[in-house]
């Protein structure tokens, strides 16, 4: 418990309550320790939702320490800048709540996938980003308007105030709306009133998205939005999930069949580019002309096939443009067609085509024709009988890219599937089951032995999941010995070894022919990535596993080229380095290497300083690209990197992080190094006269200032500022801490870089305005975050030591992201009175552009008005087509 002037905030219920104590502006860090209370609470509360995905959880807790670590950088000015009074004191809108809708946003379950942990990592450094736009009073954070049957309305409407004019992407979300009887009033009324909070800012959709079970609650969604004009709208997606209710209480199905209204798009036909149904018909005779469609899904169509066939015939007239298409589940009503009586439909511009397979989608594909298909999804699972599947055949002939998911039988039943693969050039089985890939493995060996330039042959890359190492190697075996002695560049992507079966090994027969054809497997490359858990309990599975590919591998003399290894236990990390033979390590273009956990990073550091691997004790000749994250090495072990050009170093623990010598050695070992990323790296200040170094092959330099552990600015600004890059051509900076900002200002990078990228929110007075006078030589100046305060350097310049605070006359294109029209109204003007030779902006908006708008905001200054697509949107009477004044506008 604070004592003194306490301000009591009450948070959700599942995180409880505790007391932020709060003295004025003048004393932020006072709530220190209850910060972490706070934040900790926050994290444990949506850390239990992630722990039921199988998150790996010493992994997923690391990630949480590293942001807490980033909130905690920037809690001081939020607190600085923002009078928590202001919050209600019921604490519906406070910052612990705010904090849940960042992770709400940034991370929603449905939409990651369990497997691959190296995504949350990521993920967690957007939520930081997202805290820092809280901070400047940036409305990014509410462009996604969530409601539900816990959105509370008062919630809902500050919401949607605290966006501003920003396009909004709705979601609602009332799969579990549970209800007393059949009409209930309190639920009818309780929809009723959120949907009334929200429909006044229809003008501003652009993304709408319903997900609905209970019919009444569809019908009063459709009765509010049946007159609804929404001009901006581009994805609509409706899901009508028509399922009995749980529970003991069990309501009475209410005959309801929801239907699009036209109404919905009488207004917005010329935005609209996604359409997707679930459940709902759709009548396209009068649902208007939808033109600009690109993607297209319907799914559970209530119907017939000849129903179907109708749907699509109106949809191929209007879509012009579709180019992807999603089908499934048209298994409602039977009524039979006579194939023959109907003509085949065209879609001409159709590239990818995924389908749910059944005998009713089977049958309705024959009546379809898509003669530029070049993807197809084929979704097939236990249910789908074999005469379904041939039924795509005539669909086949022409994909480039086939993907198979499910499909539970094996043997040659796939065989004539394959063969209608005639342009096949890469087969992905990653979620298909093992029998799948058996049989694709025994089509290829069957007829590239009959048929030198069958189809079989020319794949060229191969994506599997869950298939045994002696499966894999077995295929390449039947490559190879096609073959003949010439080049096989074949390339196979391992994306998660499988633990559900044994690796057993070759027959001696089989190795001794891959040893005698080393030289040519050594063309084969294998991928092996994201070594990962899911849990605990299977964890020592995967380490067997990825030893075992390692070792099959090395018997058959086939080469790793890249091997990309995430994972949060020292012990792995450890196995599978020391795993690596020296041979292994010299066929290596492309290693990343990344310990999640913070408390083991020290422990491996110390470790690999002691006893290092193989891999980091000799030569790696070929590597192109080297990643590492909280691993340290020996760095005078390394002897030379003769060809890498990319090399990036991101927290790396104090123990781990090489002197300034040690660096400079290592640089200089890649002569061709021409990308250098750092983060969370550095060295401490020279006692004596400080050496500098130059670094004349690099191109691209990605410095991030950041607040975590190992990730002192101070040290990595006494890193850069030694260093010297005489043919910079690009410079990214991310600053997400104060320290080093005012020191970084007067760096010589700025003269020298001619793409400038601004990343972060951490920036001083002042010191936007000393960065601006030194853009002498920058083209490209791309302001991510910052925008804000550079546009007011910009518009409202004042004197610094260095003079008037303009860029330099080389700047030709600025890139806004986020901006509203009149500022960018402000800095055109700014461009005409000041004699900037800027002549193209691009502003990242999906606000249309229309002639009011242009007279309005004065943009016909600029002679062409471009869409992120290249369409010619507007042209002032009487400019030529040679004319160099643009805005430019993406999405």
């Amino acid at each position: 418990m604070v004592s003194g002037g306490a301000t009591l905030i009450y948070f959700p219920r599942e995180i409880g309550r505790i007391r932020v104590a709060r003295r004025g502006p003048s004393d932020p860090m006072l709530i220190g320790p209850e910060l972490r209370r706070l934040v900790n609470k926050s994290l444990h509360s949506f850390g239990r939702s992630a722990e039921s995905m199988c998150w790996p959880p010493m992994g997923f807790a690391s990630a949480l320490e590293s942001t807490v670590f980033n909130l905690r950088a920037v809690w001081a000015v939020f607190m600085s800048a923002v009078n928590l009074t202001s919050f209600s004191p019921s604490g519906s809108h406070g910052p612990p709540e705010i904090m849940q809708r960042i992770f709400r946003m940034v991370l929603p379950l449905y939409f990651l996938d369990p497997r691959y942990f190296c995504t949350v990592r990521g993920e967690l450094a957007a939520v930081c980003r997202y805290w820092a736009a809280v901070v400047f009073g940036d409305s990014s954070l509410w462009h996604l308007i969530a409601v539900s049957k816990r959105t509370k309305v008062d919630s809902l409407a500050f919401t949607l105030a605290r966006s501003n004019a920003r396009p909004l992407c709705i979601k609602l979300s009332f799969e579990s709306f549970r209800m007393k009887s059949v009409d209930d009033p309190a639920a009818v009324s309780r929809v009723d009133r959120l949907l009334a909070v929200l429909i006044p800012s229809a003008t501003r959709w652009a993304t709408f998205v319903l997900s609905c079970q209970h019919p009444l609650v569809f019908q009063r969604v459709h009765y509010h939005c049946e007159n609804l004009v929404a001009v901006r709208l581009r994805s609509i997606t409706l899901l009508y999930w028509n399922l009995p209710p749980r529970g003991p209480r069990r309501l009475p199905s209410i005959p309801y069949n929801p239907f699009l209204p036209r109404r919905w798009f009488a207004d917005s036909t010329t935005s609209l580019t996604t359409l997707e149904l679930n459940g709902i018909p759709m009548i396209w005779d009068t649902a208007g002309i939808f033109d600009r469609l690109v993607t297209v899904e319907l799914c559970d169509l209530p119907g017939s096939v000849y129903a179907a066939y109708r749907v699509f015939s109106a949809l191929f007239a209007r879509a012009r443009g579709l180019r992807v298409l999603r089908i499934g589940n048209i298994t409602h009503l039977e009524t039979p067609i006579d194939a023959d009586a109907c003509a085949v439909l065209c879609c001409a511009t159709l590239q990818k085509l995924d389908v749910r397979l059944d005998s009713i989608v089977g049958r309705l594909l024959t009546l379809l024709d898509f003669p530029r298909l070049k993807k197809m999804i084929l979704r097939a699972f236990d249910n789908t009988d074999m005469e379904s599947i041939l039924l795509c055949n005539r669909h086949l002939h022409r994909v480039s890219v086939f993907k198979l998911h499910g499909w539970m039988g094996g043997g040659e039943l796939l065989w004539p599937l394959f063969d209608s693969l005639e342009c096949l050039s890469r087969m992905d089985f990653t979620h298909a089951q093992p029998d799948a890939f058996t049989s694709f493995g025994g089509w290829t060996s069957s007829r590239i032995h009959s048929d030198p330039k069958s189809p079989a042959q020319k794949v060229s890359e191969l994506r599997v999941g869950h298939v045994s190492t002696t499966e894999l190697v077995g295929y390449c075996h039947a490559r190879m010995v096609a073959a003949g002695g010439e080049r096989c560049p074949l390339s196979i992507r391992m994306e998660h070894p499988s633990f559900s079966r044994e690796a057993t090994s070759l027959t001696a027969a089989e190795l001794r022919w891959l040893k005698d054809k080393r030289s040519k497997l050594n063309k084969i490359s294998i991928a092996i990535t994201n070594v990962v858990y899911r849990s605990p309990r299977i964890a020592p599975a995967y380490e067997a596993q990825v030893l075992r590919t390692l070792h099959v591998l090395r018997s058959a003399s086939m080469r790793c080229r890249a091997l990309d290894v995430c994972t949060c236990k020292l012990e792995t990390m450890l196995l599978v380095l020391q795993s690596i033979a020296s041979e292994d390590a010299r066929s290596l273009e492309y290693l990343s290497l990344a310990c999640t956990g913070f408390a083991s990073s020290d422990v491996l550091s110390s470790v690999l300083l002691s006893t290092p691997p193989v891999i980091f004790s000799g030569q790696l000749p070929l590597l192109k690209k080297l990643t590492l994250v909280g691993v340290a090495l020996d760095w005078s072990k390394i002897i030379t990197l003769p060809n890498l050009t990319h090399l990036s170093l991101r927290s790396i623990p104090p123990s781990g992080s090489p002197t300034f010598d040690q660096f400079a050695a290592f640089a200089t070992s890649a002569p061709k190094l021409e990308i250098l990323s750092l983060d969370g790296v550095g060295c401490d200040p020279a006692n004596g006269p400080e050496s500098t170094i130059e670094l004349g092959s690099v191109i691209a330099l990605e410095i991030s200032f950041s607040a975590g552990p190992y990730t002192e600015s101070s040290r990595l600004y006494n890193l850069i500022r030694r260093l010297r890059f005489p043919g910079l051509h690009s410079l990214s900076v991310a600053f997400f801490s104060q320290p080093s900002v005012h020191a970084f200002a007067s760096s010589p990078l700025f003269t020298q870089a001619f793409d400038v990228t601004f990343l972060g929110n951490a920036c001083c007075d002042g010191w936007m305005e000393n960065v601006l006078s030194r853009l002498r030589n920058t083209r490209h100046l791309d302001i991510r975050g910052a925008a804000a305060t550079f546009l007011s350097a910009l518009t409202y310049p004042v004197r610094t030591p260095l003079g008037l605070a303009l860029p330099g006359p080389a700047l030709t294109k600025l890139t806004v992201r986020g901006e509203r029209w009149d500022v960018i109204r402000r800095l055109i003007q700014v461009r005409k009175d000041r004699g900037l030779g800027l002549h193209t902006i691009v502003y990242e908006s999906v606000e249309p552009i229309t002639e009011s708008t242009i007279e309005r905001f004065h943009l016909a200054d600029f002679k062409y008005i471009r869409s992120n697509v290249g369409s010619l949107l507007w042209q002032r009477p009487g400019s030529s087509a040679s004319s160099v004044s643009k805005i430019e506008f993406g999405g």
